[in-house]
């Protein structure tokens, strides 16, 4: 999917669990997380989490995508360089794709156009 066509589905009311950008271009990743958390959030409260696998073990990384919270029911979780994540965790980040958490969604970014 394009990230107009993204865009537009925001603007319908349309929130996917699992968004896979790609490219270099920070401004449009940037307009669409920040268009993605209007909609999905509304104006109750907002919870961006910012995972990066140099900064994190895959372990890590798995351990706050699995983590649900009494409080705040919706969180987005954005992963930065998501194909950096390996090992038992890559498998485990895949699986979480294929069946996501109820109030999660994940945002993967690579903005590595060679992968």
């Amino acid at each position: 999917m394009k990230i107009k066509e993204a865009i537009d589905n925001l603007k319908n009311g349309v929130v996917y669990p699992v968004y896979y950008l790609k490219g270099n271009d920070h401004y449009l990743q940037n307009l669409f997380i920040d268009k993605l958390s209007e909609k999905y959030f509304g104006p109750s409260k907002k919870e961006k989490i910012l995972m990066l696998p140099d900064d994190m073990s895959g372990k890590e990384i798995i351990d706050r995508l699995t983590t649900t919270d009494l409080f705040l029911e919706k969180k987005i979780f954005i992963i930065r360089d998501p194909q950096k994540v390996k090992g038992k965790a890559s498998m485990d980040l895949i699986n979480i794709c294929k069946e996501p958490i109820e109030g999660h969604v994940i945002v993967l970014v690579n903005d590595d156009w060679a992968l």
